[in-house]
């Protein structure tokens, strides 16, 4: 059992970080061993005792994971990834960025991490340097060029 804060007298939830292989055997359930305490896990979380966080490059893992491996549809391993990261009991950084970047991995067919920076830079007003143009230009963001005057 998690130890949890106590700060005069009010009780606090342990912050942690969720890894990827915990909560893909939460929504797998491929693993019943596994499945069942990451399901105690998920319920310590709905009871306030712990306060899970997904990180992006958990994010990005899971839907790795489940794209390459497990070989789930695109727009499967999005609605996946983003119900998970939805619930009350998941606390997610830069939320928007993360849930806009889902829906663009399926949606224009590119890689997570590309659809992620595409949406970091929209929402920034930035330009992307890279070499794969061909995604970046799929995702709406302008391409920085070295042609280009500064």
């Amino acid at each position: 059992m998690p130890k949890r804060l106590l700060i005069r007298g009010l009780k606090m939830s342990l912050e942690v970080l969720l890894d990827a292989n915990v909560a893909l055997r939460y929504l797998l359930k491929d693993q019943e061993a596994l499945f069942e305490e990451a399901l105690q896990i998920m319920k310590l979380a709905q009871q306030g005792k712990i306060r899970l966080h997904l990180d992006l490059l958990t994010i990005a893992e899971m839907v790795w994971v489940l794209d390459s491996f497990y070989k789930y549809p695109r727009q499967q391993v999005a609605d996946t990834v983003s119900a998970f990261a939805n619930t009350e009991e998941v606390i997610v950084e830069e939320r928007e960025l993360v849930f806009r970047a889902l829906s663009d991995y399926a949606a224009c067919r590119v890689d997570f991490v590309d659809a992620y920076l595409a949406a970091r830079a929209a929402s920034n007003n930035w330009p992307v340097i890279t070499f794969d143009k061909n995604h970046f230009k799929r995702l709406g963001v302008e391409i920085f060029s070295v042609g280009k005057s500064l």
